[in-house]
C-alpha cells in the first residue's frame, strides 16, 4: 500500500468544513457587532434593535457641538472650506457581495442595524419610484 492511496482515503472520508466555517464566522461577526454597539445584552433582544443603531458617526465629518469650533458659522469666506463636508465615491467599491440568489437562500443577519437599510423597505421605495428594473445608473439620471 502506498502513501498516495492513504492520502486519497483520508481525504475521501474528511468532509469539507469550509462552508459551515464561513457561516459560523458570519454569525460571530454579527454577534460581536451587536456587542460593540451596546445591543448584545438588550432586554428586548436583537429584534428590539432599531434601524441605524449600530452605525457610527464619521469622526472626519463636521458635526456641530462635537468637532467644530465655537463660532464656525462666522468664519471668513476664505476659510469656510475648512468646515465643508466632502462626499466622494470610491470607484473600486462594488456591492457584488450583496448579490445573492434570494434572501431565503442566503438570509442576512443585519436588517438595517448599521449602514445598509432594511431590504424589503428599500425595495418598496424603489418600486414606488419606478426604479426597479431600471438599468440606468442613478448618477446618469
Amino acid at each position: 500500500m502506498c502513501l498516495t492511496s492513504l492520502f486519497i482515503f483520508i481525504h475521501s472520508i474528511i468532509q469539507d468544513r469550509y462552508e459551515p466555517f464561513l457561516r459560523m464566522m458570519h454569525e460571530w461577526r454579527f454577534i460581536i457587532q451587536m456587542k460593540h454597539c451596546g445591543q448584545g445584552h438588550h432586554p428586548g433582544g436583537i429584534k428590539a434593535t432599531k434601524a441605524g443603531t449600530c452605525a457610527i458617526l464619521c469622526p472626519a465629518c463636521p458635526h456641530p457641538n462635537k468637532n467644530l469650533p465655537v463660532g464656525w458659522k462666522n468664519t471668513p469666506p476664505e476659510f469656510q472650506f475648512l468646515y465643508v463636508i466632502f462626499l466622494a465615491i470610491d470607484v473600486n467599491f462594488r456591492l457584488v457581495h450583496r448579490n445573492v440568489s434570494s434572501d431565503a437562500v442566503d438570509p442576512g443577519l443585519n436588517h438595517g442595524y448599521a449602514f445598509f437599510v432594511e431590504e424589503t423597505a428599500y425595495k418598496d421605495v424603489l418600486a414606488s419610484c419606478n426604479w426597479v428594473g431600471n438599468t440606468q445608473e442613478v448618477s446618469q439620471i
